[in-house]
């Protein structure tokens, strides 16, 4: 989402013409999604495909060769993919696959700076990975962003850049949040200050084509706003990940009063500030809706904090906008929207 050049798009299909294992990967992937999505599919022949791949794998991870490296990490990035599509987004999951993918880009990442842009397209999107994996399971990344990755990020002048950084930020926020840090105050105040800087030094390339938040509901119009990006890497990576981090934070406050007079008025404006990043991150998402990186950015949002959406219409947008990921893009909601539907019905 952030590689100009979309190596994934482009050199995967061309390498898997010569590497069996990478092309079994993506037709596994393709057999998933095409049943999940309802269309006419033996489930059965994904099966085939990714036990195929893991044969032939599994045995390549043990004694990689540098030739070999961009094909591996790949097909290991992509048979994660079939595994999270084939979860409940909330339940608990073990990624197998993950190990494997973690050790490959740990052990490249000192020539991260030197290596092709298919292993720095790699690497990233492993990372963006561990962000989804965090957020289900309620624990730390099991990896970041190395020095090397970051170091290479400030010698770049591509918008990409600066979604990346948001990427890495959102991670280092994770950590903080679900790690053993989470009630320092000091390094809660750095990760919020680093929030702000992001939106106020990225270029202005990344200031919203449109942002129109004129909305009648009474005419019959949707509750989402009309929020468009020129490119992927900026609304799609670079704001949605920021927000999602600022949603992170605001709910993960350590300084939050817990007693006191001041304590509905606090908040108060954390519940304001969370409905509007929740908000923006559907808007996006509803104007991307083909693209499936926005809806699951908002589907994570939502999945962290959708019990602080409290207009009953703008729910039920939040429902539409979750069973919509799931039956266009595959991505299972039904866990989430169960939840949400089960809380909301309870309240007075």
């Amino acid at each position: 989402m952030c590689d100009p050049e979309s190596h994934f798009a482009v050199q995967v299909p061309m390498r898997a013409r010569r590497y069996p294992p990478l092309m079994d990967a993506i037709l596994a992937l393709a057999a998933r999604h095409m049943c999940l999505i309802g269309r006419d599919m033996d489930s059965y022949l994904a099966t085939d495909y990714y036990q195929r791949c893991l044969r032939v794998l599994i045995p390549e991870l043990d004694r990689v060769q540098p030739d070999r490296v961009d094909d591996l990490l790949a097909a290991t990035i992509i048979l994660r993919l079939h595994e999270e599509l084939d979860g409940p987004f909330g339940g608990f999951q073990t990624y197998r696959h993950s190990i494997g993918t973690r050790a490959l880009l740990q052990s490249q990442a000192k020539d991260v700076s030197s290596a092709s842009g298919l292993r720095r397209a790699a690497a990233w999107a492993g990372v963006r990975q561990e962000i989804y994996a965090s957020i289900k399971l309620h624990q730390p990344p099991a990896m970041k962003a190395s020095p090397e990755m970051l170091d290479h990020l400030r010698i770049l002048s591509h918008d990409g850049a600066w979604a990346d950084q948001a990427v890495s930020h959102c991670l280092d926020v994770l950590d903080f949040c679900f790690g053993k840090n989470s009630i320092n105050g000091d390094i809660y105040d750095s990760l919020l200050a680093t929030n702000a800087e992001w939106e106020y030094e990225r270029p202005g390339s990344y200031d919203p084509l449109c942002f129109d938040t004129r909305l009648n509901p009474d005419d019959g119009a949707d509750l989402s706003w009309d929020v468009r990006y020129h490119a992927d890497w900026h609304g799609t990576t670079g704001w949605a990940y920021r927000m999602l981090a600022r949603i992170l934070l605001v709910i993960h406050n350590p300084r939050q009063p817990r007693v006191g007079l001041n304590r509905i008025s606090a908040w108060e404006k954390a519940l304001k500030e969370v409905h509007y990043s929740i908000k923006l991150l559907c808007s996006i998402a509803r104007c991307r809706a083909a693209v499936p990186g926005p809806s699951l950015i908002a589907c994570m949002a939502v999945w962290l904090a959708g019990d602080m959406v409290e207009d009953g219409r703008e729910q039920k947008e939040v429902l539409k906008l979750l069973s919509e990921t799931e039956a266009v893009h595959g991505w299972p909601t039904e866990d989430i929207r169960t939840e949400l539907e089960g809380m909301w019905s309870s309240e007075p």
